[in-house]
């Protein structure tokens, strides 16, 4: 295989892993967030701060992503620390 894809390819894979490492972290601060509000009695939804983390993100992104992308990725991973949090409410 050409040697220019697979240098191409080896960094996609070094990419992707700290997309891993930067969503674990972030999840990891969403459970210390799901502690929180269980302590405080506090809702795990509040779509005030969703809008402003997808705002946020959207900013983040400028022009160099696709807006509505960034929103589709934005509320999977919502979705996901709302998930997180549900699951911490319980214990």
């Amino acid at each position: 295989m050409n040697d220019r894809l697979e240098r191409l390819r080896a960094e996609i894979d070094t990419l992707d892993g700290k997309i891993i490492d930067l969503l674990c972290e972030r999840f990891r601060t969403v459970k210390d967030i799901a502690d929180t509000k269980n302590e405080l009695q506090s809702e795990t939804e509040d779509a005030d701060r969703e809008k402003e983390v997808i705002e946020h993100c959207k900013d983040v992104a400028g022009d160099r992503l696709e807006e509505g992308f960034i929103e589709d990725l934005t509320n999977l991973i919502l979705s996901h620390s709302k998930k997180i949090q549900r699951i911490r409410r319980e214990k």
